[in-house]
C-alpha cells in the first residue's frame, strides 16, 4: 500500500517512516491535496496521512480529497492539544484518527490505524449495498399485485404494502406496529397446513384464512407464511396474500357456491341409483349368468366411485369456504375404523382386494368427529385401492405410541414417488400414473380434516412394497 503524506507530516524524521516500508507500505511525500488527486486516481492501493495540527489545511485538504475519492482511507493525526482538529477531521470524512506523541511512537500504530479504518469503510460499504437492496426490494414489495406483510417475534405488524393496506381497509398509521391479531388468525389455525423446511430454521403455512377487515367483516383469502426461528428460538412472519382482488373473491365465491349447489343436486339421485342397484342385485335368481351379477356389482362400484368423488369435492369446497362443521367429542376409534373399512368393502371386493383391519384393545379415547374422521379414514383407503394391484391386500393397523395414537392404511402397490409427495395432498393437482391414479382430491379433505383434529398424516413409501399413510393423532391428558 501507498501512503501519501500531507502537510506536517512531510517534517517527520526519514527513519521512522524507514519502518513502516520495511513492513511493507511504500511512502510518498505530497504538498496538498491537489497533489494526492492524480497518484489516487491512477493507483488503486493508497491511504492518506494528513497532520492537522498546524493549519487548517489539512482539515481542508480531508474534505477536498473525500469529495473526489469517496471510499479512500484518510488517516488524521493530531497532538493531545489539538483534540478539536480532530473533530473536524473526521467531520470531513477522515477514516480514522491517531494522537501524536512527542516520542513519535504513535508512527507505530498506522497500520493498525490503517486496518481499522479499511474495516470500516468495509462494514459501511456492505451496509449501504444492503440499504440498496433492502430499499429496492421495499419498493417492489410495494409495487406488488400481492398482499404483504412482516410480523416481528413480539407479534406486531413491522410492514404491510400498499395492496395489503387497501384490502383490509387500513392506512399504514392504524396498522404498523399493531398486533398481528387485528386481521390474522393465530398461525397454528386449522385453516393452515404445515410444511418443514429440511435443514433450516423455517415452517411455511399456506390455507385460505379468514382475515378480518378494520369494519370488522372477514375476507377469506389464500396466505402463505414462511416462519423464521431464529437462535433464540424467536419467531419473525413473512406473509403473502395471494393476487386476488377483493371483487374477483366474491365472483370466484360465487362460481364455488353454483359449483357445490351442483354436486349436492347430483349426490341425491346418485345415492337413490346405488339404493335400486342394491335392490337389482337381490332380485336376480340364482340360477342367472354369473356376468349378470358381475356387471351389477361394476356399475354398483362406479357409482359409489363418482358418489365419492362428488362428495370430496364438495367437501374440499366447503373446507376452502371456511364451511366444514367439526364436533368432537372424546371416542374410542374402534368404531369409526370399523365404519370406514366396512364402507370401503364394496370397491374393495371389485378388483378382488383384501382388507384387513388390526385394532388395539386398549386405544385411549381422543375427541374425534366421528362423521369427519370415518370419511377422512375412508378417502385414505380408497385411495389404497386405486394404488393396490388386483388381488392385493390393504391393511388398517392402530396402535398407540409415546402420546400419540396412530392409523396407518398400508398397501402393496406401487410406491409415491419422490415427484408426487410434495403435491400427495393438493387438490389442485392431478396424479395419473398406470394401474391407478392418486386421489389427490380426498387426500386433501382427509389432510385437512386430520388438521383440524390436532394431527397430521406421515407417508412412508417403498417403490415396491408399497405405501403407508399414517394418522397420527394426539393423546389428551
Amino acid at each position: 500500500m501507498k501512503l501519501l503524506l500531507v502537510e506536517g507530516l512531510k517534517r517527520t524524521p526519514r527513519q521512522f517512516w524507514e519502518n513502516l516500508e520495511a513492513k511493507g507500505y511504500s511512502i510518498s511525500p505530497q504538498q496538498n491535496a491537489s497533489d494526492c488527486l492524480p497518484v489516487l486516481a491512477s493507483e488503486n492501493d493508497c491511504a492518506v496521512l494528513v497532520d492537522v495540527d498546524y493549519t487548517k489545511r489539512g482539515v481542508e485538504a480531508i474534505r477536498d480529497i473525500r469529495k473526489v475519492f469517496p471510499d479512500v482511507l484518510i488517516l488524521a493525526l493530531a497532538s493531545q492539544e489539538k483534540l478539536v482538529a480532530l473533530d473536524k477531521a473526521l467531520e470531513e470524512g477522515a477514516s480514522d484518527f491517531l494522537i501524536k506523541h512527542p516520542d513519535l511512537s504513535y508512527l507505530e500504530e498506522i497500520p493498525y490505524s490503517l486496518s481499522r479504518a479499511k474495516e470500516k469503510r468495509d462494514l459501511r460499504r456492505q451496509k449501504e449495498l444492503l440499504q440498496q437492496r433492502v430499499n429496492g426490494l421495499l419498493l417492489t414489495m410495494n409495487d406488488s399485485q400481492e398482499g404483504l406483510f412482516i410480523i416481528g417475534a413480539d407479534g406486531k405488524v413491522l410492514y404491510a404494502n400498499r395492496v395489503m393496506l387497501e384490502r383490509l381497509g387500513y392506512e399504514a398509521k392504524d396498522f404498523i406496529d399493531q398486533s398481528a391479531d387485528i386481521f390474522l388468525p393465530a398461525v397454528n389455525d386449522s385453516n393452515f397446513t404445515m410444511r418443514e423446511i429440511p435443514d433450516l430454521p423455517i415452517r411455511r403455512f399456506e390455507g385460505r384464512v379468514p382475515l378480518r377487515k378494520k369494519d370488522g367483516s372477514e375476507i377469506p383469502l389464500p396466505v402463505s407464511i414462511a416462519q423464521f426461528i431464529d437462535v433464540k428460538g424467536e419467531k419473525s412472519l413473512i406473509g403473502m396474500c395471494h393476487p386476488l382482488s377483493l371483487e374477483s373473491y366474491e365472483e370466484k365465491t360465487a362460481i364455488s357456491e353454483y359449483i357445490l349447489h351442483i354436486t349436492q343436486d347430483l349426490k341425491g339421485p346418485l345415492a337413490a341409483m346405488i339404493g335400486y342397484i342394491e335392490i337389482a342385485a337381490s332380485l336376480i335368481p340364482d340360477g342367472a349368468e354369473p356376468n349378470q351379477s358381475l356387471s351389477l356389482q361394476r356399475i354398483d362400484a362406479l357409482a359409489r366411485h363418482l358418489l365419492d368423488l362428488i362428495t370430496n369435492h364438495t367437501n374440499a369446497l366447503e373446507i376452502d369456504a371456511g364451511k366444514l362443521e367439526v364436533h368432537k367429542v372424546p371416542l374410542p376409534l374402534k368404531q369409526v375404523l370399523e365404519l370406514a373399512v366396512q364402507d370401503r368393502k364394496p370397491a374393495a371386493s371389485a378388483k378382488n382386494i383384501e382388507i384387513v383391519l388390526q385394532t388395539a384393545e386398549d386405544l385411549p379415547s381422543v375427541p374425534i368427529d366421528i362423521f369427519q374422521m370415518e370419511r377422512a379414514l375412508a378417502n385414505m383407503i380408497s385411495n389404497a385401492i386405486s394404488l393396490s394391484p388386483a388381488g392385493g391386500q390393504i391393511t388398517v393397523v392402530s396402535e398407540t405410541r409415546g402420546r400419540e395414537l396412530r392409523i396407518a392404511v398400508k398397501d402393496n402397490g406401487a410406491g409415491i414417488t419422490g415427484e408426487e409427495l410434495p403435491y400427495l395432498f393438493d387438490r389442485t393437482k392431478r396424479s395419473r400414473r398406470r394401474g391407478g391414479d392418486i386421489d389427490t382430491v380426498g387426500l386433501y379433505v382427509a389432510e385437512r380434516i386430520i388438521k383440524i383434529h390436532g394431527g397430521r398424516i406421515d407417508v412412508e413409501s417403498d417403490a415396491l412394497e408399497g405405501n403407508a399413510l399414517i394418522i397420527c393423532l394426539p393423546i389428551e391428558g
